[in-house]
């Protein structure tokens, strides 16, 4: 692990509200309820914060918690600093944070047309725009228009596709679209030889977040992560943590998993995280200089990449 530590990292899939620890929710639950009762929470909440083996009833659990706990501007502010500060202990280069969104279509519309003002106003903090949720309450095609307008006017777009075994003419028409990025594609070969073969001659990246599919019972074990195929096909791969705080994991433990279970080189590690710039929604100049990091980081380790 001393290796991982020290690796500079790259995070392209990351949730707010599901990437706070127990310290950031003590203290959102401080900023909300003072020292009072909050029987809306209690006393589960505390028991989910001191357990160290959550089911999945409890993982969800500490989600609609969070959610509860940032309801202000202050408790997202407040949530935002924390979860960054948390990556960069971790030595965490580059930070894709994704903002949940629950609603549908006409929502989503208006969620664009706020991003394309605040896209305008701080182009080196709004990057992209991503589709996740529920996939059996909406159909892409309910929000094609959309991304097609965010993609139009210069938002990276990712989208949560083949999460679970349903709607595979979902991932069909989201392959067709061509996004930036996918998160999660689990099932992807399972849904059909043809979108297997458009996602590979495409080569879009796939967002691998190794925990939560185990936890989340979409893989059966580490061992048989997608991740394992896509890497020694040699097909764009970033590792993520999905949501770190629910799952009780972090990048460093997520890159770790990866190398273990699939027999990743320090070297492959590298390489991983060197291709994740690529696949990020930085920008050129970024991009230079997040490389520069690793490039420096292979000199101080003696490592020549190919």
């Amino acid at each position: 692990m001393d290796f991982i530590n020290a690796l500079p990292k790259i995070e392209l899939h990351a949730h707010l509200n599901g990437s706070l620890s127990n310290s950031t929710l003590l203290k959102l639950r401080k900023l909300k309820y003072g020292d009072s009762e909050a029987t809306d929470i209690e006393p589960a909440f505390y028991q989910i914060l001191e357990s160290d083996n959550l089911s999945l009833t409890d993982c969800f659990l500490k989600f609609k918690y969070a959610h509860n706990l940032t309801d202000s501007w202050d408790a997202l502010k407040l949530a935002t600093e924390c979860m960054i500060e948390d990556f960069a202990r971790e030595k965490t280069v580059y930070l894709e944070i994704r903002i949940n969104r629950a609603d549908g279509p006409e929502a989503a519309k208006e969620n664009l047309d706020v991003t394309l003002k605040l896209m305008q106003k701080y182009p080196d903090i709004i990057k992209g725009m991503d589709l996740s949720g529920d996939p059996l309450k909406y159909t892409f095609r309910d929000f094609i228009s959309v991304f097609t307008e965010a993609r139009n006017s210069g938002l990276g777009i990712a989208l949560h596709a083949a999460e679970v075994q349903e709607k595979y003419e979902d991932v069909t028409d989201i392959l067709e679209f061509g996004p930036d990025r996918i998160g999660h594609g689990t099932f992807i070969e399972e849904s059909g030889i043809k979108n297997w073969q458009t996602l590979v001659s495409k080569k879009i990246p796939i967002e691998c977040c190794l925990t939560s599919n185990v936890k989340c019972g979409t893989v059966k074990n580490y061992d048989d992560h997608h991740f394992k195929k896509l890497f020694e096909m040699g097909h764009p791969v970033t590792i993520c943590t999905d949501d770190f705080g629910v799952f009780g994991t972090s990048l460093s433990q997520e890159i770790y998993l990866s190398a273990s279970h699939h027999k990743i080189s320090n070297i492959d590690l590298v390489k991983i995280m060197k291709q994740s710039v690529d696949c990020s929604f930085a920008s050129d100049t970024e991009k230079k200089a997040l490389k520069e990091i690793f490039d420096k980081f292979c000199i101080e380790n003696n490592f020549h990449l190919m």
